[in-house]
């Protein structure tokens, strides 16, 4: 199933993502396979411009990475013959345990994750309506300032 990827910035034109190994939520958890870059990205503002992900295991074992643009339609592909990182069964084994042991852990720190993100989404659009004008009729220059300074310090 292809996951959907999103410039975070504006008038972003790289993207770099890291192909991870692992069942734990947060990616320092896991095992980096490798990552990929990818260039060319028309600018655009944040979140319009997208690459389709998908990853695929043939019944060799291994694991293709492939990232389209869908925009220019422009495509990269990764291959990884032996995906499963070298590991052991143990490891392999040692790594799901842990998982599981720590699941409600990683629940947390995904909500915790997803908060911060929203906070972020919503900052990034009150200083995107603020900067176009959209608040003009309801609030005076001094107003508008003193929300600029607020999302400041909150992002400090």
């Amino acid at each position: 199933m292809p996951k959907t990827l999103v410039t975070t910035v504006d008038q972003q034109t790289i993207m770099s993502f890291k192909i991870l190994q692992g069942e734990r939520t947060l990616a320092k958890d896991c095992l980096q396979l490798g990552s990929c870059t990818f260039r060319g990205i028309p600018p655009a503002p944040r979140d319009v411009a997208q690459l389709e992900v998908t990853f695929e295991v043939n019944a060799d074992g291994i694991l293709s990475v492939v990232s389209l643009n869908k925009a220019t339609r422009e495509s990269q592909t990764l291959v990884f013959d032996d995906y499963k990182g070298n590991l052991t069964k143990e490891e392999v084994e040692k790594m799901i345990r842990v998982a599981a042991e720590t699941a409600e852990e990683d629940k947390k720190a995904k909500e915790r994750i997803e908060v911060r993100n929203r906070l972020e989404r919503y900052m990034y659009d009150v200083k995107h309506a603020l900067g176009l004008g959209h608040v003009n009729v309801c609030w005076d220059q001094r107003d508008k300032t003193n929300v600029g300074i607020a999302l400041r310090e909150a992002s400090d």
